[in-house]
């Protein structure tokens, strides 16, 4: 996904959290859960009302794209409120030397578990319970994406998903309306990435 803004990717990250998703790194989206996921301050996830925990909860979320990986960590209160942790990027450029033949070099896929084990590490510092990582373009089109993904699973302990074009596109969309406001009219909005270009339509329903 392009490089928005951090405190928009955090807000994401909650509202997509489900429920009843167990604690850990592995904690993966799920395609049914994310469709469905209730809005942050819902009584579906807010701990006052499900009577859980009210401590706040430390989230992680890291964005594998074609030229970036990006990290953003952030503390969700029971009330939805949030503040950002931390925040860092590196240029792995995962796609470079292989891109057009859909291919991850050996040499990119180092790089990208070499800043992946920095991030978790990072993550757990702060005290990060939950992680989430989902992978754009570039693992998504080359044909050993598979093997990058197992990998960061065998190696790390982290859950890689790989997300659609359109799943981007959703999580796109919610960062950028968490982070402005879109007004009343319909909007469409751009996202350029390093291997993928999105254009979002936001229709008004009401």
């Amino acid at each position: 996904m392009g490089d928005f803004n951090s405190s928009s990717d955090a807000i994401t990250l909650a509202e997509d959290q489900s429920d009843n998703a167990p604690a850990g790194r592995g904690d993966s989206f799920g395609e049914d859960s994310e469709a469905d996921a209730p809005a942050l301050g819902s009584s579906a996830t807010n701990p006052v009302h499900s009577n859980r925990d009210t401590e706040p909860m430390k989230f992680g979320a890291i964005d594998v794209g074609t030229n970036s990986i990006h990290l953003v960590m952030a503390e969700v209160s029971a009330k939805g409120d949030f503040k950002v942790l931390g925040a860092d990027k590196d240029m792995v450029q995962l796609g470079k030397g292989g891109f057009q033949e859909h291919h991850l070099t050996t040499d990119a896929m180092e790089s990208g578990i070499d800043t992946l084990k920095r991030f978790v590490k990072m993550a757990e510092l702060k005290g990060v319970s939950k992680i989430k990582a989902v992978a754009t373009s570039a693992v998504r089109e080359a044909y050993n994406g598979g093997e990058f993904v197992d990998r960061v699973s065998r190696e790390i302990g982290l859950d890689l998903r790989v997300i659609t074009s359109e799943e981007e596109a959703r999580l796109i969309y919610l960062g950028v309306r968490h982070a402005m406001d879109l007004g009343r009219a319909d909007n469409l909005i751009i996202d350029i990435g390093g291997g993928s270009v999105e254009f979002i339509i936001g229709i008004r329903l009401c």
